[in-house]
């Protein structure tokens, strides 16, 4: 718009513009627009706009170089900048040159932010330099500029989570409660593994019986965990050891996990599962598009009786449709077996036996 003379763009939106050309024409585009412009246009913002740039692309020496230029100009004032040459150092797993970048932007009087703490001490957790980390946050805490957020404290307490030491684990998932508020964000992140399992542990001995709810919301929040799914499955187990049945959901919600890990035969288990004990929640009715999604693998790889012992479970719940029979059709005629009987069904159902797909999908 500004070079066509419908508006005049301001310093701050020739920064946004060439940050913008870079992201969607690349960065030669980006460099050609930086080098168009005034020199009076060319300050602090469309400098750093241009670093983002050759940040965004790894390109570590014109990161550098342009970095060095913005400080002899007196541009490099601002934690934006140094914070996008620890992004730098991150992304191209430098991860030991983060904290003297960290060092150099005290020394120059620059406050770091929160998000350059976090930096740093991602740094730190990732090489399992845990004392290290430990004390930047406590540097961190005690800056007065600083508003300490749940993020950071997430971001320690999962580090601790895979060195496998609880006890700190615990001590800065306290810390995460205390500044997590009303963030539905946070509270997901809240509930790692070993908070989920401190606190059913403290549920099991207060309380004489757990409520599905409970058990619903922890299981969810596991398999969205990585590589935790086979934990949910074993808190499962732990409910029918003890003599109780878990509600439909719970399994559905395994199936679900194990359907986006193309884990097809845990997520058929499951479903069989969840379909095995639908009285004890009369009103749950499974997700159409899990069912779905397990149909057409059945109607691919299952055994004829392993399909009709699926569906045979299905109809209590879910009527018969177009795509249970084609799992009939596919896997009875995959097994050399005739399918006139199921097509006779069909039509007692009203439905088209010569829709698409029946055969050939």
């Amino acid at each position: 718009m500004s070079s066509k003379g419908l508006c005049s763009f301001s310093t701050g939106d020739h920064a946004v513009q060439l940050d913008l050309i870079g992201k969607v024409h690349g960065l030669t585009a980006a460099e050609s627009y930086f080098n168009n412009m005034s020199e009076q246009e060319k300050i602090d913002k469309t400098y750093g706009a241009l670093l983002n740039c050759y940040v965004r692309e790894g390109l570590v020496d014109k990161s550098l170089s342009h970095m060095q230029q913005m400080k002899e100009m007196g541009f490099a004032s601002s934690s934006l900048s140094y914070n996008d040459i620890m992004c730098l150092y991150t992304r191209t797993g430098q991860l030991e040159k983060v904290p003297d970048v960290l060092s150099e932007m005290k020394k120059n009087g620059v406050s770091p932010d929160n998000f350059s703490y976090r930096i740093c001490i991602n740094s730190y957790g990732t090489r399992s330099d845990l004392n290290s980390m430990e004390k930047l946050l406590e540097e961190m805490e005690s800056e007065p500029h600083i508003s300490m957020d749940w993020t950071t404290y997430s971001t320690v307490a999962n580090f601790y989570v895979k060195a496998g030491f609880n006890k700190k684990t615990l001590t800065f998932l306290k810390k995460l409660e205390e500044n997590v508020c009303k963030d539905a964000l946070g509270y997901n992140h809240l509930i790692s593994l070993y908070e989920v399992m401190r606190l059913w542990g403290v549920q099991k001995v207060t309380c004489k019986k757990q409520i599905n709810r409970d058990y619903i919301t922890m299981l969810g929040s596991l398999v969205k965990l990585e590589g935790l799914i086979e934990k949910a499955e074993v808190m499962l187990q732990d409910i029918i050891k003890r003599g109780k049945t878990p509600i439909p959901n719970s399994w559905a919600i395994l199936a679900s996990a194990y359907l986006d890990k193309q884990n097809m035969e845990k997520a058929l288990h499951c479903m069989k599962q969840a379909l095995a004990v639908q009285a004890e929640n009369p009103g749950w009715t499974p997700k159409p598009s899990l069912i779905s999604s397990i149909l057409d693998w059945l109607g691919v790889k299952g055994e004829i009786e392993e399909v009709e012992a699926f569906v045979s479970s299905l109809k209590m719940k879910v009527p018969m449709n177009e795509e249970i029979y084609h799992a009939l059709i596919k896997a009875n005629i995959r097994g050399g077996k005739e399918v006139d009987g199921i097509l006779e069904s069909m039509k007692a159902d009203n439905i088209d036996e010569d829709s698409e797909g029946k055969l050939n999908d």
